[in-house]
Parts: structure tokens; C-alpha cells; sequence
């Protein structure tokens, strides 16, 4: 019985906020997430279940009485479709998470967050903790997902009085059969996320214009590995041109506030890049091809030479390069160690 409030009792924090997340999985528009406090001592609303199992119109009447309670904490971050393609779903999602817990009011700061999930956010402002179906066991996640999912079906309902033939209104960005034709019918919106499929195929493939990963002010500096580095934005820039109002007093959404309080944020995976490192040359060309041989040739030559010297960390701390078989052979024909 989530009413009982079992899952926050067995902490000792005194100020505990439940997170949550809608927009994962949809084709376009954006990601949003949700962070409630709900005091101990405040009597819980019945019904609060995972906003997953409950229709549109429970869930819209839980969220009139949730941001209506002056004693509730309420918090929302929106990262835009635009900051999905670029940092990827994942990383758009744990910023949308830590957006959502910065933006709790100053008398609702919490001292524990419990995500929904098996991850936590980085450099939250308290600590955190993952619960695995945390919307379905923990009644501060479950209110924070009916918060979340509220939020952006309205954001989506707009969204749909511009675009009408997408049906946004029905299926809020899902891939649903009725929206995925639709794409093959009218071509996408500047809503919908390049980073899926269908539209990343179809950029590849050359049949919609567009770029993949599409090109960043925020985030100029070449990555590694495809992961990104520093990147310096709060919300949904696109989300904020829809006009769409927040419909309670905690719902207030301002992308330049929110960046300004957030500033630059190192992503949850991925090192930071600088400035001064070089962007790598596409598969196959001869220069980066010769270099690669070359810096293989030398890693290999240098397993063949080592022997276990000092057994352990050598050379100020660094491992030793472990044998390779065919330095192995060549001390056992010596005769051993």
C-alpha cells in the first residue's frame, strides 16, 4: 500500500523527494521529469498509484490536487528534443532528473531524491538512491511520475494544435502505428528527435535532409568516442517557444533562469573535452589508418619486451603491461625466469 509511506519511513532523512521521468521512448518532443516532496506528517491522497496505471482523467485530478497542496514540493525539469539527439536519451534524461530536483522551492530542498530506476543523476544536490519500479513501491515516486507524465502530455497537446496530422494529442510522440505513418506520409516536424529511427535511417540513407548528431552552439567542442563532453544547457529551448503556461504555481518553466542556476554540468558518462583536442578523422582515411598501424605495432612490440619487472606498479603508479603469449614462449625456451 503505497498510502502507508513504507518505503520513505525506513530512512532517517528528514526531507525526502520522489523522481520520475515521461518521455523515454517517444519519436518526438521532450523529456521531462518530476521531483515531489511529500512530508511524513502530510496525509497522503488515495490514489496515488504509477502514472502508467491510471487513466488521463485520474491522473489529470491526482495532479489538481498535488500542485494544489501548498505543503507538497514540486520540481520539473524539460530537456528539449534537440538535447536528446545531441547528448543522447540517457544523459537528456538524468539532466532532466537533476533540472527537476534543482527546481524544488527553497522550503522543499530535499536531503534524500529516490529515482525511479536502476541509476541515479550525477551531482545532485543530495544524496540519491535507485529503486528499481520505485513508481510502483514508493509514494513519492509515484506522485512525481503522475507530475511528469501530466506535464508533458499538455506540452504534447499543444504541440498536436500545430501539428494536427500527427495525432500528438493521441499518442504523445509514441511510436504507435498511427504516428509512424504519418511520418512516412507528411515527414517529420522540427519536433521530432533525429537520434531515432525511423528518421536516423532516413538521414543516413539520404531521404530527409538533416544531420546526425545535429550541429551544437552549446557543446563546440569535438567529442571522444561519440560521448559528449561539457555541456552548458538547462531545458527546452523548443519546448519553451510553444507558449505552453505551467498549470500550477510550481510548474513555472524559464530556460534562462534555469541555465543560469544550473550552469555547466559534467554529463554522467564520458570524459570532459578541452579545446585542444583534435577531431578524429573519418573511418578508412590513409593518415589516421597509418597512425593507427604504427601506435599498434609499437603497443604490441612493447607487450613482447616487458618482462614483470618489480612485479606490480611501475613507473610512478602506472600498470605494467601484462605478457603477451609470445613473450611467454620466448622465456620458457630461455630456460625460465
Amino acid at each position: 500500500d503505497l498510502c502507508s509511506r513504507a518505503v520513505e519511513r525506513t530512512y532517517s532523512a528528514a526531507c525526502i523527494a520522489g523522481v520520475d521521468e515521461a518521455g523515454r521512448g517517444p519519436l518526438a518532443g521532450p523529456v521531462v521529469a518530476a521531483a515531489c516532496v511529500w512530508p511524513l506528517d502530510e496525509p497522503p491522497l488515495e490514489g496515488i498509484d504509477d502514472s502508467k496505471a491510471l487513466t488521463a482523467e485520474r491522473r489529470d485530478a491526482l495532479f489538481a490536487l498535488i500542485s494544489g497542496n501548498p505543503r507538497v514540493g514540486i520540481g520539473v525539469g524539460i530537456v528539449d528534443h534537440q538535447t536528446i539527439d545531441r547528448i543522447n536519451i540517457l544523459q537528456a534524461t538524468m539532466l532532466a532528473m537533476r533540472i527537476a530536483v534543482e527546481d524544488l522551492p527553497p522550503a522543499f530542498v530535499p536531503d534524500l531524491a529516490l529515482i525511479d530506476g536502476n541509476r541515479c543523476p550525477q551531482d545532485l544536490r543530495c544524496a540519491s538512491e535507485a529503486l528499481v519500479k520505485g513508481d510502483a513501491r514508493c509514494y513519492s515516486i509515484a506522485a512525481a511520475s503522475i507530475v511528469a507524465k501530466v506535464t508533458r502530455d499538455r506540452l504534447m497537446t499543444e504541440l498536436h494544435a500545430a501539428h494536427p496530422q500527427y495525432g500528438f494529442d493521441r499518442h504523445m510522440g509514441y511510436p504507435t502505428r498511427e504516428h509512424v505513418d504519418a511520418l512516412h506520409k507528411h515527414g517529420p516536424t522540427d519536433q521530432h528527435r533525429r537520434s531515432f529511427n525511423p528518421l536516423r535511417t532516413w538521414i543516413a540513407e539520404g531521404k530527409i535532409e538533416g544531420e546526425f548528431p545535429p550541429p551544437s552552439a552549446l557543446d563546440p567542442a569535438p567529442r571522444k568516442r561519440g560521448r559528449p563532453g561539457k555541456v552548458k544547457v538547462a531545458t527546452s529551448a523548443a519546448v519553451g517557444e510553444l507558449g505552453v503556461d505551467a498549470p500550477s504555481r510550481s510548474l513555472s518553466y524559464s530556460s534562462s533562469s534555469s541555465e543560469s542556476a544550473l550552469g555547466e554540468m559534467r554529463l554522467a558518462t564520458g570524459k570532459s573535452t578541452t579545446g585542444s583536442e583534435t577531431a578524429a578523422a573519418p573511418p578508412g582515411a590513409p593518415a589516421a589508418a597509418s597512425k593507427r598501424s604504427a601506435r599498434e605495432g609499437a603497443r604490441k612490440r612493447a607487450a613482447v619486451e616487458v618482462e614483470g619487472a618489480a612485479g606490480g606498479d611501475g613507473d610512478g603508479g602506472r600498470p605494467v603491461a601484462r605478457r603477451t603469449r609470445r613473450s611467454t614462449a620466448a622465456t620458457t625456451k630461455g630456460g625460465g625466469e
